[in-house]
């Protein structure tokens, strides 16, 4: 019977690369992060992340995803500390759960706090074993408690396509 993959929980209050990060509007906070390529989970990460204030509304949530095309949000204080995550999926369930008040619902209210992290030096098979294991689709890729990316399933899926490819092409020769 295979083990199960123990994750790396994040410490509440991790901190986001404050230098990088700016407010945008009232609510919305972005920054680009340069990732020192060392590892593999860095090779894959997208550098570009986008959080939102705890207090920030739900619908706003909504229209950052639609907007950016991505599938999560780090949730930040006003010091740039990681609070939590949202994704599409935890949108979908307040709107199923709240249809009346999904206009007023804060963020905060259906945000996961109990981060699950990963490093740079993590492989890719390692982030997908998390992935599946806690049935999750991001992960945050942190070096110590500055963030330096967020590794998508589709990230790791084209990650591993790729080294497929890869052998594909060297058995051929």
């Amino acid at each position: 019977m295979p083990q199960a993959v123990q994750p790396r929980l994040g410490l509440p209050h991790q901190v986001c690369c404050a230098p990088a990060l700016g407010h945008h509007g009232s609510q919305l906070v972005q920054g680009i992060h340069e990732v020192h390529r060392r590892g593999p989970a860095a090779a894959v990460a997208v550098m570009k992340s986008v959080a939102l204030m705890p207090v920030s509304v739900v619908i706003e949530a909504m229209s950052i995803f639609s907007v950016n095309r991505i599938g999560s949000l780090l949730i930040v204080d006003d010091a740039k500390n990681i609070l939590g995550i949202i994704g599409a999926r935890d949108v979908l369930m307040a709107v199923v759960n709240h249809p009346d008040n999904i206009k007023n619902l804060k963020v905060e209210a259906i945000m996961t706090t109990n981060l699950i992290v990963g490093t740079e030096d993590d492989s890719v098979d390692y982030i997908l074993a998390i992935m599946t294991e806690n049935r999750i689709r991001h992960v945050p890729i942190m070096r110590g408690r500055d963030l330096k990316g967020m590794v998508s399933i589709g990230d790791v899926v084209k990650a591993l396509v790729k080294e497929k490819e890869v052998e594909n092409r060297y058995l051929k020769d």
